[in-house]
C-alpha cells in the first residue's frame, strides 16, 4: 500500500476549534461500498429467472385441471410463481358481477 492509498482510505478529519472529528459523509461517499440490498436484489433476480426457466421448460398441465390446486401442489417447486399465480388466478374472470355493482 503506497502513501496515496493510505490517504484515500484513512478516516477524513477536520479541525474545528482545536478538536478533530470524523467526517463520516465524505468518507462514506469516497468508499466504493456494495449495497447489501442491491446484492440481495441481484440474487433475487437470478432466483426468479431460474424459477421461470424451470417453469417454462416443464410439462404442460392437463387440460381442465384445477389450476389453483396445481399451483398449491407445485408451491415447493415454484415458490414465487405459485404465490403470484394463486393471488391472481383467484380473481373471478367475469365482469358481470362488477358491472352490477355500478
Amino acid at each position: 500500500m503506497n502513501d496515496e492509498d493510505s490517504k484515500e482510505h484513512a478516516p477524513l478529519t477536520r479541525e474545528t476549534s482545536g478538536k478533530q472529528y470524523f467526517d463520516f459523509w465524505r468518507s462514506f461517499m469516497k468508499k466504493p461500498a456494495i449495497d447489501i440490498r442491491q446484492k440481495s436484489l441481484q440474487d433475487l433476480r437470478k432466483e426468479i429467472s431460474q424459477e421461470m426457466t424451470y417453469y417454462v421448460n416443464s410439462e404442460l398441465i392437463i387440460p381442465h385441471q384445477d389450476t389453483l390446486l396445481w399451483w398449491r401442489e407445485e408451491k415447493n417447486k415454484y415458490p414465487r410463481l405459485s404465490t403470484m399465480a394463486r393471488r391472481y388466478l383467484a380473481i373471478p374472470c367475469t365482469s358481470a358481477e362488477s358491472e352490477r355493482l355500478f
